[in-house]
């Protein structure tokens, strides 16, 4: 099989990378425009590809050995309490917690009604009606679907619920969605209980999802105020965040999973709920518009930025957007078979690097063992064998499990293949070496031996950590020297105080601290050139570009090199002036040992590697870093390190060699 180098774009091997170039592609749009649309898009629900709930036979035979399951969640809702959602669970985020009661116990009550609607579904005899209608009268009675954090999509941008001023995220679309397959579904029944429960419904949904969406143009995410340059502008009557009266932009600027996944959201509550066909084909273009810019807005090369986590929230959610848009127009809207879009769901399985470990740059987590049922309907979207047998080798010959997701159409993609997935043939391919020349990104492997990541780019990606020129380290899929990842979301983590989170500083990645100074977040902020040589099997980087002007930085130039079963790293800089001895910083994990100089032993899961350096010019020092945060904890275990090799001599120019062996 051919490397994985996206052979379509091997021209760019020896040439340097390209920097978030915005490339009008308009896949959708080219397509058809909103008057074109309108005739094209299916009426009355009748593009619904599942039986009607009178349809026994159909609902047994889609459900298949799910059906029992899936009641039994019902009968667990039936005992459930309605959460109220209170004031102070609001004032969680101001306060500066974490995201929130709020959100948890909206989610809770959204997670039953999901589980009473699909019993309802598998048996068909109106058990759970009563306890539905009561949970979907809970939510028509919550001030906000919306997570508090969020609310700063409001005009005012305050953390608190105003019912005046509705708007949209990711968790309010779940919601909406999901509200409006319980209202296509069982509007009739619940009008047999009381015709105003069905009324009121729709009118919130109305009010709180199709309303803003056709007439609010300070939703980011929609990109109404998107410039291809310039990023994303903010309503100047918008004083942003936690009282510090600073604009700030949560998102960088860019669009990025929020795009697909709140478009695949709205278009479904117009496609089940909308009865005027001109606000329906509105709504629907205006989502073709955003999923358009975002696209447009992402590298060729296919791959994710925002990290494997985060590929099922992006990439793989803007599939499920393209295949429902596929849906409601019989196919006449058809984006499934466009080489870039199988080129983003394809590059999900270059990123496994085996034993449950995935490369995790961004607020990715190192740890990602995949969804089987998403990996396979996105590759049997697109025709992608890669992704069919990936999908199979994450099931590791256990049964399909059934998902229970807010998300309620991946549920419903779920049933569609869950049956062609048990007959799929279980294989990983992984290749030498793949490379993303537009995003910068490069992984090298032996088989049985070094794996390494690394890449250039700029440090105003979504999700974003100052990590340009970063590099990680596996020997037999173990990691040595890691990207911590991201710990719990707080308050902090989408401000302006974002970056005086150590896991998003560059002092805190495998990196150099020079002049005492880090890399600094923004666009401006970037590496100066990117090549791969599959030759020599090495990487180049020139982040000079990522330190501000007090670091002095003219020149910090790494090659990273995979070759006979030896990493070597190779950091040359140049500076303008030297205030500070430079320090070279690794991460790492295990039992770290520094006792020997010119040797960092580390030695994890019983497999030892030793990172050389020269011992004479550079001294060790180690920190250990305590792991309380739950997702950093349940990655890393109760501690990490960062070793720091700092120059016993601060000079203006310097290189230095660092070599990963057994």
């Amino acid at each position: 099989m051919k490397k994985i180098l996206l052979t379509i774009l091997a021209v760019f091997l020896l040439t340097t990378g390209t920097m978030s170039a915005y490339v009008e592609r308009n896949i959708l749009r080219s397509q058809a425009d909103e008057a074109k649309l309108k005739t094209l898009l299916i009426p009355d629900q009748k593009w619904v590809p599942f039986p009607n709930y009178s349809d026994r036979a159909g609902w047994d035979a889609l459900l298949g050995d799910w059906k029992d399951d899936l009641i039994a969640r019902g009968e667990d809702a039936l005992n459930y309490e309605w959460r109220v959602v209170t004031a102070t669970d609001y004032l969680t985020h101001d306060r500066g917690g974490s995201q929130g009661e709020a959100g948890a116990n909206l989610n809770s009550n959204v997670m039953k009604i999901v589980d009473l609607f699909f019993a309802e579904l598998a048996t068909g005899q109106g058990k759970y009606i009563n306890k539905m209608a009561n949970g979907a009268f809970t939510l028509c009675e919550t001030s906000t679907w919306v997570l508090s954090h969020h609310l700063y999509l409001q005009k005012t941008a305050h953390h608190f619920p105003q019912l005046f001023d509705n708007c949209i995220d990711l968790v309010c679309g779940d919601v909406g969605s999901v509200m409006a397959w319980v209202y296509y579904y069982f509007h009739n029944e619940f009008d047999k209980i009381e015709p105003e429960i069905s009324r009121r419904l729709y009118e919130e949904l109305d009010k709180r999802i199709m309303t803003p969406y056709l007439t609010e143009t300070h939703f980011w995410w929609k990109g109404d105020r998107f410039h291809p340059e310039k990023g994303r502008t903010f309503d100047k009557s918008i004083k942003v965040m936690l009282g510090t009266g600073k604009e700030f932009d949560p998102e960088n600027g860019y669009l990025n999973n929020w795009t697909p996944w709140c478009s695949v959201n709205c278009l479904q509550v117009f496609a089940l709920c909308e009865k005027d066909m001109d606000r329906y084909a509105k709504a629907a273009y205006m989502s073709m518009e955003s999923v358009d810019k975002y696209i447009n807005n992402l590298e060729g090369d296919g791959c994710c930025d925002e990290g494997p986590s985060y590929w099922y929230q992006g990439p793989a959610k803007n599939f499920e957007y393209l295949l429902f848009l596929n849906w409601v127009t019989g196919g006449k809207v058809n984006a499934l078979d466009n080489p870039m879009i199988k080129r983003m769901g394809e590059y999900i399985s270059s990123s496994v690097i085996g034993n449950g470990w995935v490369v995790n740059f961004s607020d990715a987590s190192a740890r990602g063992g995949g969804n089987p049922l998403v990996l396979y309907n996105y590759g049997k979207g697109v025709n992608s064998p890669l992704m069919k047998h990936y999908a199979a080798y994450v099931m590791d010959g256990k049964p399909v499990a059934i998902p229970r997701d807010r998300y309620i159409i991946r549920m419903f993609y779920s049933l569609l293949v869950k049956d062609d997935l048990k007959k799929e043939t279980p294989e990983l391919v992984q290749e030498p070496y793949t490379w993303y020349p537009e995003t910068q990104m490069c992984y090298m492997r032996e088989k049985d031996g070094f794996f390494v990541a690394s890449k250039g780019g700029h440090n105003a990606q979504s999700h974003n950590h100052n990590d340009i020129g970063s590099v990680s380290v596996y020997y037999k899929s173990i990691p040595f020297l890691i990207d911590a990842g991201v710990g719990t979301y707080i308050t902090k983590t989408f401000s302006p105080q974002r970056y005086e989170i150590w896991t998003m500083q560059s002092n805190y990645h495998n990196l150099p601290l020079i002049n005492g100074v880090a890399e600094m977040d923004g666009r401006q902020y970037e590496s100066k050139q990117s090549t791969f040589d599959p030759k020599t099997m090495t990487f180049s980087v020139d982040f000079a570009g990522t330190y501000p002007a007090e670091a002095c930085v003219k020149s910090m130039l790494r090659n990273v090199t995979l070759k006979g079963g030896k990493v070597t790293i190779k950091d040359s800089y140049l500076l303008s002036q030297s205030k500070k001895p430079t320090d070279f910083n690794w991460l790492t994990w295990g039992d770290v040992d520094i006792k020997t100089p010119g040797k960092l032993k580390i030695t994890v899961q019983g497999e030892t590697v030793t990172l050389n350096y020269d011992g004479k010019r550079l001294e060790p020092i180690i920190e250990t870093i305590v792991q309380d945060d739950p997702p950093l904890q349940r990655v890393w275990g109760d501690q990490i390190y960062r070793v720091t090799l700092r120059e016993r001599k601060a000079a203006t120019k310097g290189t230095y060699t660092f070599t990963v062996t057994r």
